[in-house]
C-alpha cells in the first residue's frame, strides 16, 4: 500500500508535521499541524488512524475558511445592526415620553 503524502499548509505553504500521541487514552491518536507557529489559519487534523489525520489534513482549503470569514462577518453586523436599532428604539420612547409629559 502507498503511503499518502502530507500536503503543505494551503495558507502559508509551511510543511506539516505529524504526531502520534499513543495508546494514551486519547480519543484521537494522530495529529496534523502546521509548522509555522505563526501561520493565519493555525488548524489542526486529529483522527484515530494516521490516514485519517492525513486525509482530513489535506482536505483543508482556504474556501473553507473564507466562508467562516463570512459568517463571522455576517453576525457581527447582525449584532451591530441590532445595537443601532435598540438604539435608535431607546432614544425614540424616551423623546416620545418627555414630548408626553411637556
Amino acid at each position: 500500500m502507498s503511503e499518502v503524502e502530507l500536503e503543505r499548509c494551503p495558507f502559508c505553504a509551511s510543511a506539516p508535521t505529524i504526531k502520534d500521541s499513543g495508546n494514551q487514552g486519547h480519543l484521537y491518536r494522530w495529529t496534523v499541524r502546521c509548522s509555522n507557529h505563526h501561520c493565519p489559519v493555525p488548524a489542526v487534523a486529529s483522527r484515530p488512524e494516521r490516514e485519517q489525520a492525513i486525509a482530513a489534513w489535506n482536505s483543508r482549503s482556504a474556501r473553507s475558511v473564507n466562508a467562516q470569514k463570512e459568517r463571522e462577518a455576517i453576525i457581527v453586523f447582525i449584532k451591530q445592526t441590532k445595537d443601532q436599532y435598540l438604539y435608535r428604539m431607546s432614544h425614540d420612547e424616551f423623546s416620545a415620553e418627555y414630548e408626553v409629559r411637556s
